[in-house]
């Protein structure tokens, strides 16, 4: 009686799509019939002064993510970074120029 080796069934199951989804890409953000964005349809409403003020408010709220990064946004390696070139930007950076060389006579 044979042990081991390869056998019918056994192993990770290969990963099928479902039959009843069909497969198309599809856009993230369709745009509206006349062809404004989502983003630029809030961005527009908030610009506009006869609108509802609360209504101005609430758009802005959600525009600004997609507008303006968060201050917090970087993380270390961007910290580290910009110590690196504060540290680098002082008195003892590295010259453009390097220096003369000035050849001194033994007397």
């Amino acid at each position: 009686m044979p042990r081991g080796g390869a056998r019918v069934g056994a192993g990770r199951k290969k990963k099928t799509a479902p039959r009843d989804v069909e497969l198309t890409p599809a856009d993230p953000t369709p745009p509206s019939p006349d062809g404004e964005l989502p983003l630029e349809y809030m961005l527009r409403v908030v610009r506009d002064h006869t609108a509802d003020p609360s209504r101005r408010d609430r758009l802005a709220v959600a525009a600004a993510p997609y507008c303006h990064a968060k201050v917090g946004e970087s993380g270390k390696k961007d910290a580290a970074k910009e110590a690196a070139s504060r540290a680098a930007g002082g008195r003892l950076r590295a010259q453009k120029v390097p220096p003369k060389l000035a050849i001194v006579k033994a007397g």
